[in-house]
């Protein structure tokens, strides 16, 4: 039991560690005023909804695909090592961007690269999100050839 808890502590204080990486940046980004205004939703473009109501559904789909997201991360049979750097990426990126979305009802985003322009939490989601597609792919391609032997 000890055990379980010194892990979910170490969990919880990496992603805060990454969050709090992501949010000095943003802040030190948003002194120096070259930064982009990300204050779009999903769902704005889809439907004329108020701030609020955007931000109350932009939660409730985190939580959904959080959701998702543990189940799907705790049944991929690959070592302790890879689902937790897949957590803790996905996670503090994601609770980062979060923070911004509720304090300053915008996200801060500053790398650009050709037209599109992002910040250090996209990249923690989109690494975590990557090697996580990579393991179920893996899984896929040595199940398809045991099936296929």
């Amino acid at each position: 039991m000890a055990f379980k808890v010194v892990k979910y502590l170490y969990y919880f204080s990496m992603i805060l560690f990454f969050i709090a990486i992501d949010q000095m940046v943003k802040a030190y980004i948003s002194i120096s005023g070259f930064y982009v205004k990300n204050s779009e939703f999903i769902f704005n473009k889809f439907l004329d909804l108020s701030y609020s109501n955007s931000l109350f559904l932009f939660i409730i789909l985190n939580i959904f695909l959080s959701f998702i997201f543990f189940i799907l991360v705790s049944y991929l049979r690959i070592s302790e090592q890879y689902k937790f750097w897949i957590v803790v990426f996905v996670m503090s990126g994601m609770v980062s961007n979060i923070i911004d979305r509720i304090i300053k009802a915008h996200v801060v985003d500053y790398i650009k690269i050709f037209n599109k322009v992002f910040n250090i939490a996209d990249i923690f989601i989109f690494t975590g999100t990557f090697i996580l597609i990579y393991f179920i792919f893996n899984k896929l391609i040595i199940s398809w050839r045991k099936f296929n032997e």
